[in-house]
């Protein structure tokens, strides 16, 4: 082997001291990100819808004491008749009384007495803005007072 040949070979076996990542490194670190992604994802929408579901149980029961202080003072429950209520009518304000009603913004409610059972009976609807049953149609509540069972049934508009 000549002069020249040697020193090629040497110059070609010396390594430089590049820094950088292997790729085992690379595939572990991704695997790891999977691994928690599927574990936290899911549990972030639970808690997600889970919040939500809390804001209907809260106008609902804002809801409920609006009702009973009317009623106190009317011997009736109000009625909204078909109107539905949204985020952007809030605050509305119950006709005879100084009370107001808020409504949760993506959330909507229609509240009704049947006719005739005005002294006795409401029901209201809610059309949320989540999805906890995961069918891809927003998920709809019906609260019917008259009702002791567990105070939130599925439903439609």
């Amino acid at each position: 082997m000549s002069k020249f040949q040697k020193e090629n070979l040497k110059m070609t076996q010396t390594h430089t001291h590049e820094s950088g990542y292997t790729l085992i490194e690379l595939l572990t670190v991704i695997t790891i990100i999977g691994i928690l992604s599927t574990i936290a994802i899911p549990h972030y929408i639970a808690h997600r819808d889970k919040a939500k579901m809390a804001t209907v149980y809260s106008t609902l029961h804002q809801i409920r004491l609006v009702q009973e202080v009317y009623k106190t003072s009317y011997q009736t429950y109000f009625s909204l008749g078909d109107t539905v209520i949204t985020h952007a009518d809030s605050p509305v304000e119950v006709t005879g009384t100084d009370l107001e009603l808020y409504i949760p913004n993506g959330q909507a409610y229609q509240i009704q007495t049947p006719i005739g059972l005005e002294e006795n009976a409401y029901t209201v609807k809610i059309k949320t803005n989540f999805d906890r049953n995961m069918d891809g149609i927003d998920d709809l509540y019906l609260f019917e007072s008259d009702k002791t069972a567990f105070p939130l049934y599925p439903t439609s508009f």
